[in-house]
């Protein structure tokens, strides 16, 4: 066997490390600095290449013959010229892959929507700044929160349509207001990588701009929601309004006789007595039939005193109670509507945008509609790997318990009543398959804060009795951004059990909403509350929210989720407001100035109560033992805890 032979390895491919030694060595006997330079760079490419041949266990051999070979025939250059030969195979694959490196980059940036790509690449004349650059998912998260503006405009514009309709046909507001079928649901429905990619389509990539789309979209905003509507009737009770009475002592004149005439006046003497009759108290709306006791006016002369004597009388009505009488309301036959608000409607993008879907898209020879598809694969594919990778860790983690996609597999027990559950995973379960993963240890990087961290609290398996009609989840003690976390999480709890029923009556109650919905929330938990309030009718429940922060009830996007909370709850209480948080609410609630001036005049427990298109003053009395539980007040407590050392004190 040659010598060359035997220090072959493997089968016959390139030797990295050999090649690099004569290289080295054919650079020295040059004897110029270049080739010394050369040798240095040549011995760490060559030592790289060695540690990755090693690594991803590529053999070689072959190259060390042919490099003896060109120093025997031409020196040193010629040993370089060899070791560049010996290599070409390898030279050959990394050059190729380099291309086809690059090739896929291309591929993938033309194939994206260059509304999304222009702020990443500074192509819609933005810097870009290289220390912070814009990062493709924060470009297009960007957009999908414009893109979702406007459709939450086209939603506000289905809403007006349909009181529209109601105005304009003279239906009974809340009987059609009842009625509503809303299958839109705010902004769902719509598909934001549609939208971005059938715009860059419709200019062919070319001279896209956020500004330019957005007023498109806005021009078919009306559209994207359809409203349909059939009239109906029902036969409504019309409630009636009845007095009660109180008992009123009256002195009344009984007799009155003539005694004379003084200077032509006649002179009387009265005879009076201390008689019980009635006078109405308070008014009572009902819409049940009721059994009332029966009075009837009389009229009755009462004395008129002047220097502490009667001078004359005076006719005044009151009421005598007579026996029982019953009381029912009528009915009449009220026209309301029943309107419909369908899906988001797609084909409203095309006309949008002034696609054609089967004309030719000249850059790929293909249909709009293939191109327009072709971006939002690849739109999709690159923005959500790491959200792939989570769910098939969610999955995993699930299977661990024997939690399948089968529904039944999360029971232990189907014939127990009600059934028993299996024992459910836990963010550190989660926590574990994600560390396993490359792809999504960024993820694990962020909840590890929630598995070993200071909040680790929420790393643990629920332990208190979930199943009593009235539940309070109390979260004062969360504090910072802890609080909304907190929020959300409760949130989705009570939301999944008012869901889970649509035949029980259930209420939800929402205390500082404002941390929701705030300016410190975000729009994902913003838009949980809003769609709540939207659809929880539905389910047989109502929705109750509380907030004493209306700057930030009104921070997040302009104000846009508390303005549709509002606008989405049939009756509001409003107290005591300052003079700027009452402007908040004046243009929303439809206030006047005497309504506004009253509001920031209210004393504690006065309130105005706004139902639909009425307005009530109203004052809200606590009984002792209500004050006692929501007190605040320093001076009532103090008050409060001393009687109760008293009373422990008298015990004893």
């Amino acid at each position: 066997m040659a010598e060359p032979d035997k220090r072959q390895i493997g089968d016959g491919s390139d030797n990295y490390g050999e090649a690099a030694k004569q290289m080295a060595k054919a650079a020295k006997e040059a004897g110029k600095e270049t080739a010394k330079q050369a040798a240095v760079k040549g011995a760490e490419a060559g030592a790289n290449a060695a540690a990755a041949t090693v690594q991803a266990g590529v053999e070689g051999g072959k190259a060390v013959a042919e490099i003896a070979a060109g120093t025997a025939a031409g020196g040193p250059w010629g040993a370089i010229l060899s070791a560049a030969w010996a290599m070409r195979h390898t030279l050959f694959k990394i050059l190729v892959c380099i291309c086809l490196f690059f090739l896929v980059i291309i591929v993938l940036i033309v194939s994206l929507p260059s509304v999304v790509t222009n702020s990443v690449f500074g192509l819609d004349g933005s810097v870009v700044d290289m220390e912070n650059p814009t990062t493709l998912l924060e470009s297009y998260n960007d957009l999908a929160a414009d893109i979702s503006a406007v459709v939450e405009e086209g939603y506000d514009a289905a809403l007006a349509k349909v009181e529209q309709i109601i105005e304009d046909g003279g239906y009974d507001y809340d009987l059609s207001m009842d009625a509503l079928i809303n299958y839109a649901q705010g902004s769902a429905g719509y598909d934001v990588s549609y939208i971005l990619a059938a715009y860059s389509a419709s200019l062919q990539q070319r001279n896209t701009g956020k500004e330019d789309m957005l007023a498109k979209l806005r021009s078919v905003a009306d559209s994207m929601f359809p409203v349909s509507f059939v009239e109906k009737e029902s036969e409504q009770i019309v409630p009636f309004t009845y007095a009660t009475y109180r008992p009123v002592t009256v002195t009344v004149v009984t007799s009155k006789t003539q005694t004379g005439t003084i200077n032509g006046v006649p002179q009387y003497r009265y005879t009076t007595a201390r008689r019980t009759y009635y006078e109405p108290d308070e008014t009572i709306t009902t819409s049940e039939p009721v059994n009332v006791a029966a009075y009837t006016p009389v009229a009755v002369s009462v004395p008129i005193y002047s220097g502490g004597r009667i001078t004359g009388t005076r006719s005044e009505i009151y009421y005598e109670q007579g026996g029982t009488e019953t009381l029912t309301p009528e009915t009449e036959v009220v026209k309301y509507v029943e309107c419909t608000i369908q899906p988001f409607d797609n084909s409203v993008i095309i006309r949008a945008f002034g696609i054609d879907p089967s004309a030719t898209y000249d850059q790929f020879k293909i249909t709009y509609g293939e191109a327009i598809q072709k971006m939002v694969n690849a739109l999709k594919m690159t923005l959500y790997e790491e959200e792939q990778m989570l769910d098939e860790a969610l999955i995993r983690t699930y299977a661990d318990f024997g939690i399948t996609h089968d529904n039944d597999s999360i029971y232990t027990d189907m014939a127990s009543a009600p059934p028993k559950m299996k024992q459910m995973p836990i963010l550190g379960d989660l926590h574990k398959h994600l560390q396993e993963n490359p792809m999504t240890q960024r993820l694990a990087a962020i909840i590890s804060r929630f598995v070993t961290g200071s909040a680790q609290s929420f790393n643990r398996q629920t332990n208190v009795d979930l199943s009593n009609k009235y539940i309070v989840l109390d979260l004062s003690e969360l504090k910072g951004k802890l609080l909304p976390v907190g929020m959300f999480i409760a949130l989705d709890y009570v939301w999944d059990q008012i869901k889970s029923d649509r035949t029980k009556r259930k209420a939800i109650f929402i205390d500082e909403i404002w941390q929701l919905i705030g300016a410190s929330s975000n729009r994902m938990a913003a838009e949980f509350c809003l769609e709540i309030f939207k659809v929880i009718r539905g389910f047989g429940g109502a929705a109750i929210s509380a907030t004493q922060d209306l700057s930030d009830f009104f921070g997040l996007e302009d104000g846009k989720y508390g303005r549709a909370i509002i606008n989405n709850s049939k009756n509001k209480i409003i107290l005591n407001l300052e003079p700027d948080e009452a402007r908040y609410v004046q243009e929303t609630l439809k206030l006047t100035r005497t309504e506004i001036r009253a509001i920031t005049r209210f004393e504690r427990g006065e309130a105005l109560i706004s139902s639909n298109n009425n307005k009530v003053p109203v004052v809200v009395k606590a009984s002792k033992l209500e004050k006692e539980m929501i007190t605040t007040d320093r001076a009532e407590l103090e008050a409060i805890l001393k009687e109760r050392q008293r009373e422990k004190t008298h015990s004893a």
